[in-house]
């Protein structure tokens, strides 16, 4: 009998699925929106509204990556959308480091699901034998997170990606 306050691999890879969900289809989404209607500069605009679509593309590749992982409906629960997230009396670049604190925890999560993927019990996890794709795709999530961190973070130092 396992003990009940053991977390195992499946707690370990559910936490972090849900987190970066949570991340991708409410908080980020939410936050670039509001981030893409307070802004001024047409240079963070783009920036933030490049991010809001590339959230909501990695929402839909966690959509069909869910439907792939073994979990219990009773134990995944995602956040509902976040009532604090008015950013329309914030500076430009307080939005942007506060959307910059949400791509490393997004970065964060898909580092945590890959190194799990990569565990030899990992195979327990997915439904499907393909644990080889499921990972790809996270590996792919993970290394568009750390682009996004490396653009906002120019964009807070006041560089952007069609600056010479």
């Amino acid at each position: 009998m396992t003990d009940p306050r053991q977390v195992t691999l499946e707690d370990q890879f559910l936490l972090h699925l849900q987190r970066a969900f949570e991340i991708e289809s409410t908080f980020e989404s939410l936050m670039e929106w509001e981030g893409y209607i307070a802004t001024k500069d047409p240079h963070v605009a783009s920036l933030v509204l490049k991010l809001y679509s590339e959230s909501e593309t990695h929402a839909q590749m966690l959509r069909r990556l869910i439907a792939k992982i073994r979990h219990h409906g009773e134990r995944w629960n995602p956040a509902q959308h976040p009532s604090d997230l008015d950013l329309r009396d914030k500076a430009e670049g307080q939005i942007l480091k506060d959307i910059l604190a949400f791509e490393k925890d997004a970065h964060k999560a898909y580092s945590e699901m890959s190194r799990i993927l990569s565990e030899p019990e990992a195979a327990s996890l997915v439904i499907s034998d393909d644990i080889g794709s499921i990972l790809s795709t996270v590996n792919i999530l993970r290394n568009a997170e750390l682009r996004h961190i490396r653009a906002v973070e120019r964009a807070i130092e006041g560089k952007f990606d069609d600056d010479s």
